[in-house]
């Protein structure tokens, strides 16, 4: 009987587990810079539509960073999603291969770079239709 139980609670916990570092297709597209807050002397900067600043992330694990009309950076990118709550994903982002990642959150059609923990900055973004 305690084995059964035992099995039965093993069974339990297993299906309940589930891999948090998985991206589905949602991130993939062009989202444009909305707005950027934190720092040392805490400021939030609202940026307005078709302002081009712009990621665009790539099915094939690439992104392009647009200023206007150019490309100001392009690469790789790894996205390790470790949390999700009520609807957001919380994690962190590499860009080409680096060991430095910055924090990450992607809730519904906006995307969350950076963090203002330790005076940082964090850069909001809009996916755009």
């Amino acid at each position: 009987m305690t084995r059964a139980l035992l099995l039965i609670a093993t069974v339990c916990f297993l299906s309940a587990c589930t891999k948090t570092d998985v991206l589905d297709g949602s991130i993939f597209g062009k989202y444009e810079l909305r707005a950027t807050y934190g720092g040392f002397s805490y400021h939030y900067d609202k940026f307005s539509p078709g302002n081009g600043s712009i990621f665009q992330f790539k099915s094939d694990s690439t992104y392009n960073r647009y200023a206007g009309d150019a490309i100001a950076a392009s690469g790789k990118y790894h996205i390790k999603i470790t949390n999700t709550e009520g609807g957001v994903r919380y994690g962190t982002i590499a860009f080409n291969t680096s060991d430095y990642r910055e924090a990450f959150r992607i809730k519904g059609d906006t995307i969350t770079i950076g963090t203002t923990v330790t005076d940082g900055i964090a850069s909001e973004y809009v996916k755009l239709k």
